[in-house]
């Protein structure tokens, strides 16, 4: 992180904040991947990588607009759903056909 950012987001030197910001985009990866057994059915392969791009790119936007770090906490939340359902989606070799 550069010192821009640290300063913009009141960071500097929390590094226990700094931590849990970094981190909590594996939790959203972790819901991401287990939506994938309910909605990974019906929308089927292409559709589910396709959707999860589209949260990705969401969660993009909205940590390059954060001002704070609720809405930086959001957003690495948002993207880590969307990274989530394209592991999932994109790992298991059975659904390669589709």
């Amino acid at each position: 992180m550069t010192p821009d950012f640290l300063d913009q987001l009141a960071l500097n030197g929390k590094t226990s904040m700094i931590s849990t910001v970094t981190a909590i985009y594996d939790i959203g990866c972790f819901f991401g991947a287990i939506s994938v057994c309910v909605i990974g059915d019906p929308l089927g392969r292409k559709n589910c990588v396709l959707l999860g791009t589209t949260i990705m790119s969401i969660g993009a936007i909205i940590q390059i607009a954060s001002f704070g770090v609720p809405e930086m906490i959001v957003g690495r939340i948002v993207a880590g759903i969307g990274n989530g359902i394209n592991t999932s989606t994109g790992w298991y070799p059975e659904y390669a056909s589709c």
